[in-house]
């Protein structure tokens, strides 16, 4: 299991999904490592190429990566670019959480759960987002941005970084009238 790294309350869903998978993987199988060297060394997680010596050392000659990112944005390339394991360790990488539009479209399943009625207030979708402008990722952010204010009348996305900015979401706020008809936005 392959993930940027997380601390603190975020630490959380990372043990949610290792007590998941410790009902179906035995511990023995199951290597863990942090994409992120600064975040490996605060959380004492080995980095993508130490995991991989160390999984061949265990004397696996297969290995599934599965990535716990959430887009198939720079972070994960990265991951599969570092997943060339040693001689006779055949690597095989997983998909991201919304790697297909039909993981997007589970996912907005689940969050929408979260929106607050469209009579209490409009919703601000937040996603990564990604600082490369010509990174093929910034289309599946543009689609989902698409996708949500297609699908809810009182939900807009934007990104942290890139595409689409707050500038541009702003602006569609006052252009749909969602800035004078709410007052409460909720970020999600």
């Amino acid at each position: 299991m392959a993930s940027f790294g997380s601390g603190g309350r975020a630490r959380v869903a990372l043990d949610i999904v290792a007590q998941a998978l410790a009902r179906h993987v035995p511990p023995s199988a199951t290597f863990w490592c942090c994409t992120s060297r600064q975040l490996a060394r605060t959380t004492g997680l080995p980095g993508v190429s130490e995991i991989m010596a160390q999984v061949a050392r265990a004397g696996f000659d297969r290995a599934l990566v599965q990535p716990l990112h959430v887009f198939p944005g720079s972070e994960y390339e990265q991951l599969a670019g570092l997943c060339r394991g040693p001689a006779g360790l055949r690597v095989i990488v997983g998909e991201t959480l919304l790697h297909r539009p039909q993981y997007v479209r589970e996912a907005l399943a689940v969050v929408e759960r979260d929106f607050l009625p469209p009579d209490q207030g409009c919703n601000l979708l937040a996603l990564h987002g990604c600082r490369l402008r010509e990174h093929p990722v910034n289309d599946m952010y543009l689609g989902v941005a698409r996708l949500v204010a297609d699908l809810y009348p009182h939900v807009l996305a934007a990104g942290i970084e890139g595409v689409p900015d707050f500038q541009a979401v702003s602006a569609a706020m006052v252009r749909r009238g969602l800035a004078a008809q709410y007052r409460r936005v909720r970020l999600v």
